[in-house]
């Protein structure tokens, strides 16, 4: 027997309650029970309901595991709108979840996304709040308070490393792109870009952030070159991945990186006149 999962506009018609993150987290058990097979093997639920004793508790803790995680998302929604400034809309929320976490095929960059939007990486801030005689200044300027948005935006060699970040990727997309840390810290990105271009910004932005939480604690930012390094690997595996699909029988639409290369090409070009 063939399931299918409802589309989100017929759920949420059926049952207005159920939010875009409910239903993401409905599609994301989906997609795994499809897989293992829906009749195979248990769900979380039957074998609560199939236990002899203390099922009243057992509801109870996973109700109570369900509205943790949406809180914690809640939480956090509301931290990202008051550091950059503004609310962060549903559609805004929901491209993240959806549209872009299909852009990013690496486990390493899903990894970072995830990251970022529940604010995972820990601060010189947050180790205050555990060890007292800890020093909560920033690890990279080492004189502001080292919360989540002044180590990942408003610290100023941080900032400097986003405004050389955001130069390149305007030569690499020949495009003009707003410099607002909601594009390079989460990738919303509200520009009129086409498919293409949107992905080659998404995969840009997710770089330059792995190669920053790479030296986290460092009191260095990365170079430019350890970006585009970063950035070479993604081209490299994004055309494995597309090469392995095609091969599978499951084809992707091929991502064109003719820009970068381009910007590339031009770069080697200059560093050796400069010799």
């Amino acid at each position: 027997m063939c399931y299918l999962l409802r589309a989100q506009e017929e759920v949420q018609k059926l049952s207005p309650q159920i939010t875009w993150l409910h239903y993401r987290q409905i599609k994301e058990q989906f997609n795994k029970d499809k897989q293992k097979g829906f009749m195979n093997l248990d769900s979380d639920w039957e074998k609560i309901l199939n236990s002899e004793n203390k099922l009243i508790t057992k509801i109870y803790k996973k109700l109570l595991e369900w509205d943790t995680e949406t809180e914690h998302v809640k939480t956090c929604m509301t931290h990202w709108a008051r550091d950059i400034g503004r609310p962060i809309l549903y559609e805004e929320w929901e491209k993240l979840w959806g549209k872009n976490m299909k852009f990013n095929y690496a486990s390493d960059l899903r990894e970072n996304q995830f990251k970022m939007i529940y604010r995972w990486y820990i601060t010189p801030k947050k180790l205050g709040h555990y060890k007292k005689d800890k020093r909560t200044k920033c690890w990279k300027c080492q004189e502001k308070e080292g919360n989540f948005f002044h180590m990942w935006w408003a610290c100023a060699k941080t900032k400097k490393y986003w405004t050389e970040i955001h130069k390149e990727s305007r030569k690499i997309l020949k495009k003009d792109l707003p410099f607002r840390p909601e594009l390079y810290l989460l990738g919303v990105t509200n520009t009129n870009l086409g498919k293409n271009e949107e992905k080659i910004l998404n995969y840009l932005v997710t770089g330059a952030r792995i190669v920053f939480a790479r030296i986290w604690r460092s009191n260095q930012v990365p170079t430019t070159d350890q970006w585009l390094v970063k950035i070479s690997d993604i081209k490299n595996m994004d055309k494995l991945t597309f090469l392995m699909k095609k091969q599978q029988g499951n084809p992707i639409k091929e991502v064109d990186w003719s820009n970068f290369e381009e910007y590339i090409r031009q770069r080697m070009l200059d560093s050796e006149e400069k010799k």
